[in-house]
Formats: structure tokens, C-alpha cells, sequence
């Protein structure tokens, strides 16, 4: 599960008029949805300017974290190299994001009665990890991802490990250690950078 959203956005509002931010929403929204599908995630929906989709149904944890983590990368690869200069040629100031994202067991409930419009039945993702995912997004400062220890233990080693550096402990939760099958404290790590690196194309799974 990951959570992204602009950062600052309330002074994003303040400081441009109701159609510059509309376009700015405009960018940026459909972009960020279009990636998910593109790292075989699952868009689950956005509020305003935040974002929550997720990752790996049918996959082995190594794929979804690697496509998560890609995903994460090329997000801000796309910041840079489209959207800002997208919305600096229109005279509009640019944006950053910060994120939070968790791995872990999650339901898929249907909400709403079956003979509902579709907009009024769709199914969402439920689980303590979408919480958590929630609650890691609202603690990362501008422009940082944090992610839990699940993610980094399921990482690639050869891969996107080597961006996922020690943040802090969140001690309001722990986790299970697959090797000890102990509860541990809750290791939160920051993934910086990604992009500028790796040849993210490459870690699309094929459909």
C-alpha cells in the first residue's frame, strides 16, 4: 500500500488562483495514476491532492516490492523531467511529494450493495497496513518517502536496497520478523532517491 501527496499544498492554493491549480491537479493526478498501472499496481483513489494505490496481488513479495519501489522512483523521475517543467512553462510553481508505503496482508472489501451503481460499489483495500501506510505518509518531512520494514527485508538486495536507509522507529506499532518470527520494533526506512540511478523501465514486470 502507498500513500503519496503533494506537499504544501494548502499554500499551493493560497498562493495561485482556483484554475492554476486545477491544472496543476490536472498534471500531476492523471500522471501519477497512469505510473501505477504501468508498475502493475492498482489505482484505489485519490482525495484532492493525495494518491493511495497498491501493489503485488499475485505476485511474489521481491516483484511487488521492486515494482512499488520503481514506482516510487520514476513518480519523482516524472516530477522533474515532465510535470515541473509542464507547469514552469505555464509560469506556475512547481511541486514535490512525500509518501508512505507499508507490505503486508490486505483485504479486498466490496463496498456498497451489489446492484449499486458502480460508482457506489467498488471494492477498496482494508488492512492495518493501509493505516500504517496512512500514518508514515503524515510523518515524512517534503520530499520524503518513508517505507516500513517489510519493504526493505523483501527488498532486492542488487537493487533498490541500497536506497532504503534507517529513518527512525515508529513506536506506536511493530512487526514481525519472517526469519525470527519474533516482534520487533517498528524500523522505518527512508528511500531516497531511486531514479537517478536506475534504468527504472527495466523492473516493469511483463504482463
Amino acid at each position: 500500500m502507498v500513500f503519496i501527496d503533494i506537499d504544501g499544498f494548502s499554500q499551493y492554493v493560497f498562493d495561485n488562483n482556483d484554475k492554476e491549480v486545477l491544472y496543476m491537479l490536472g498534471v500531476f493526478i492523471p500522471e501519477a495514476m497512469k505510473l501505477v498501472r504501468e508498475y502493475n499496481g492498482y489505482f484505489e483513489k485519490n482525495t484532492g491532492d493525495g494518491l493511495l494505490a497498491y501493489f503485488g496481488f499475485g505476485e511474489d513479495p521481491t516483484t511487488s516490492i521492486s515494482n512499488l519501489l520503481a514506482y516510487l522512483s520514476t513518480v519523482r523521475w516524472a516530477l522533474s523531467k515532465e510535470i515541473n517543467p509542464l507547469l514552469k512553462e505555464y509560469d506556475l510553481s512547481p511541486i514535490s511529494i512525500s509518501g508512505g508505503a507499508t507490505f503486508g496482508r490486505t483485504y479486498l472489501s466490496r463496498l456498497g450493495e451489489r446492484d449499486m451503481e458502480q460508482e457506489l460499489n467498488r471494492l477498496t483495500g482494508v488492512s492495518t497496513v493501509a493505516n500504517i501506510a496512512s500514518r508514515l505518509e503524515e510523518r515524512a518531512d517534503e520530499e520524503e518517502f518513508l517505507v516500513g520494514p517489510n519493504i526493505w527485508y523483501h527488498s532486492d538486495p542488487d537493487s533498490f536496497r541500497q536506497f532504503l536507509k534507517p529513518h527512525s522507529i515508529f513506536s506506536k506499532y511493530t512487526w514481525r520478523n519472517p526469519e525470527t518470527d519474533e516482534n520487533e520494533p517498528y524500523q522505518i526506512y527512508e528511500f531516497q532517491g531511486g531514479w537517478e540511478g536506475i534504468d527504472v523501465s527495466s523492473t516493469v514486470a511483463e504482463e
